[in-house]
C-alpha cells in the first residue's frame, strides 16, 4: 500500500495540501529560464473506510485515492511566490477474493458468491506500485502566480525516509514515504518541455485507532500506520503532504 499511496499522493500531482513542487527549467527556444520550486501542500484520502491491515471488500473491480487542497508556495515558487495543485483521483485495481481471508494479501475476503474484491489492505498499498499513479495521471495541472501549466507524466518511483527520498527522519514529523512524478511542461512559452519533479511525502494522518506518535513527531504519521506485519487495529484515513518535504519544480 505504501507504493499505492506514495503513487498517490501524484497523486499527486496532488491537489492535496502537504508538500514541495519542483520545476526545474531547461533552455528552450527562447533560452534560459529561471527554475522554479515551490513547496507542496495537500491532503490524500484513502477510500472508505480507509487502510488497515486486512483491508476491506466490495462487489467494484476498482476503488479510488483522491487528493484536495493543493498548495504551492515558497520564496522560489515564481514572482508571487504561491499557486495551487488541480485535485487528483488514483484509481487502484481491487483483489478478486477467491475465499475466506484469500488471497492472503487481503485478510477481509470471504468466499463467493457473491464475488467480492479486496482493497486498501496494508499489503495492497505495498504491492499496488506507482504504476496505479501513472496509470491514473497521465498529466497533471498547476498553477503558479496567474499562469497555469500542464505537464505530461513519463515516470514515477517511490521515495523512502532517507536523505534522497522523505529525509532521514530526525527532525519534524520524523520518517515518511511518498512519491516522485516526473514529466515534461507541455504548455506553450518559455517553460515547454522543462522536465517537471513532484515530489509528495507523506506526513500527519487522521483516522481511528492511530498507532501513537513516534519522536521527533509530535503527532501520528503515516509511516507508522503501516510500518509492520502485525494487525495494530488502526484505520488510516487521510494523510498530508508535507511541505518540509515535498515539492514541485520545473
Amino acid at each position: 500500500m505504501i507504493r499505492k499511496l506514495l503513487l498517490v499522493a501524484a497523486a499527486i500531482a496532488m491537489p492535496a495540501s502537504a508538500g514541495a513542487v519542483a520545476l526545474v527549467g531547461t533552455a528552450s527556444p527562447a533560452g534560459a529560464v529561471t527554475p522554479i520550486t515551490c513547496t507542496v501542500t495537500a491532503v490524500v484520502h484513502f477510500a472508505a473506510p480507509g487502510l488497515t491491515f486486512n483491508g476491506s471488500t466490495t462487489t467494484a473491480t476498482t476503488s479510488n485515492t483522491t487528493t484536495s487542497g493543493g498548495v504551492l508556495g515558497g520564496t522560489s515558487c515564481g514572482s508571487t511566490h504561491a499557486g495551487t495543485l488541480s485535485n487528483q483521483t488514483i484509481k487502484t485495481a481491487a483483489i478478486k477474493c477467491t475465499g475466506a481471508g484469500m488471497p492472503s494479501s487481503n485478510p477481509a475476503c470471504k468466499a463467493p458468491p457473491p464475488q467480492l474484491y479486496g482493497y486498501d489492505s496494508w499489503k495492497n498499498y505495498a504491492s499496488s506500485g506507482v504504476s496505479s499513479i501513472l496509470a491514473s495521471l497521465p498529466n497533471i495541472s498547476f498553477k503558479v502566480g496567474t499562469t497555469t501549466y500542464t505537464a505530461h507524466n513519463t515516470a514515477a518511483a517511490e521515495l523512502l525516509p532517507n536523505a534522497a527520498g522523505c529525509g532521514t527522519g530526525t527532525t519534524g514529523l520524523g520518517k515518511e514515504v511518498g512519491f516522485k512524478i516526473t514529466g515534461k511542461i507541455t504548455t506553450a512559452g518559455p517553460y515547454l518541455n522543462a522536465v517537471s519533479t513532484l515530489k509528495a511525502c507523506l506526513g500527519k494522518v487522521t483516522g481511528l485507532h492511530l498507532v501513537a506518535a513516534h519522536a521527533p513527531a509530535t503527532v501520528p504519521t503515516f509511516f507508522y500506520q503501516i510500518n509492520g506485519a502485525t494487525n495494530l487495529g488502526n484505520t488510516t484515513q487521510t494523510s498530508t503532504i508535507d511541505p518540509a518535504h515535498s515539492s514541485l519544480s520545473f
